[in-house]
């Protein structure tokens, strides 16, 4: 059975884009498993279940994660084809020995290069999206929406940790996709092109159209083209930025003195 993973920063789609890839029968996609929900994230539960410990080197590191998908494998329905994780840049450095150089290749990228699975890497050009909307996210503490919500209350930006927010997405997203340079098996899954291929659907709800980037996604996986437009997520931020963010001219001016400035026309 086929592993892949899905790589991308905060609100860069990776949820919508995990919850489009479940509706497809063929296809099992975990959230993020290395996310410390209540103080523990799964494979960490998964590793004290197992009195695995902390990994003494990369093979022992290697072989907590081959144990780990094995579990997870083995909890799967008959008709899946292929079983992936959602992992954030900043969660690729999750498993790591006791001692590893400061300039190291985070041990889940060199596990995903050596074991040859699939990579679905999600990106997002526009970068001041998201990481206002991750700003809103953190503010409010809600992450993701189940039904349409109107936002309470403005919201003050801390203008220089936007910046630093924006940086950083831009630069991680140059340093994976350098990392992963010259790996066959990876597709870049474009933000902006998942939202178009989602409007993409017929009548019943599912996903249309010869140049449905979702397509691309289920050739690559080599499962049939059956997605549905997922109905239980909503954007976070579904009202124009001006009526929800208190500082907005000074967020503008800020980002106007930025290499970012060319995305101000987009708030």
């Amino acid at each position: 059975m086929q592993f892949f993973v899905l790589v991308g920063a905060q609100r860069f789609g990776t949820t919508v884009f995990r919850e489009t890839l479940a509706t497809n029968p063929a296809i099992s996609v975990r959230g993020e498993v290395f996310n410390p929900v209540d103080g523990e994230d799964e494979f960490g539960r998964y590793t004290r279940e197992q009195n695995f410990g902390r990994p003494l080197n990369y093979l022992d590191a290697e072989r907590q994660l081959r144990s780990y998908l094995g579990h997870l494998r083995d909890d799967l329905g008959p008709g899946v084809k292929v079983f992936g994780i959602d992992v954030k840049y900043g969660q690729l450095r999750s498993i790591a020995p006791y001692h590893e150089a400061l300039c190291a290749v985070p041990t889940l990228v060199q596990f995903i290069r050596k074991s040859g699975c699939r990579v679905l890497h999600v990106v997002r050009d526009n970068v001041l999206h998201a990481s206002l909307s991750e700003a809103i996210a953190t503010a409010r503490h809600v992450w993701h929406h189940k039904t349409n919500t109107a936002l309470p209350t403005k919201f003050t930006i801390d203008c220089q940790q936007l910046i630093r927010s924006m940086q950083e997405k831009r630069a991680d997203r140059a340093i994976f996709a350098s990392l992963m340079e010259g790996q066959a098996r990876m597709i870049t899954c474009e933000y902006e092109r998942t939202v178009r291929g989602l409007g993409m659907t017929d009548a019943d709800g599912l996903l249309t159209g010869d140049g449905n980037p979702l397509f691309e996604v289920a050739d690559f996986l080599g499962v049939p083209r059956e997605f549905r437009r997922p109905g239980t997520l909503h954007k976070v931020v579904q009202t124009p930025y001006h009526e929800i963010i208190a500082n907005y001219d000074q967020v503008r001016k800020t980002v106007g003195r930025t290499e970012f400035a060319t995305l101000l026309d987009t708030i």
